[in-house]
């Protein structure tokens, strides 16, 4: 398991662009934020989280260079 701190300004959008990009993968994913944990394939789960500046992806892979580098380019790392 891996964990990558991520930030959305737009939380529509980049909860549609996260999740969007983490259904391509047969590997799970949870996004933690403060006392909750959702699973951050499913958009509503993003959405209900509450506003927080940045948040943990918790990705179970050992390779998660593909979706650092595609979270790079939609400028969602930290």
């Amino acid at each position: 398991m891996e964990k990558i701190i991520i930030q959305m300004n737009d939380r529509a959008k980049g909860a549609k662009a996260l999740t969007q990009i983490l259904t391509k993968y047969d590997f799970d994913a949870d996004i933690k934020c403060g006392r909750y944990m959702v699973d951050a394939k499913s958009m509503l789960g993003v959405l209900c989280l509450p506003a927080s500046e940045q948040m943990e992806l918790l990705v179970h892979t050992d390779n998660v260079q593909p979706v650092v580098e595609q979270l790079r380019q939609l400028q969602m790392c930290v």
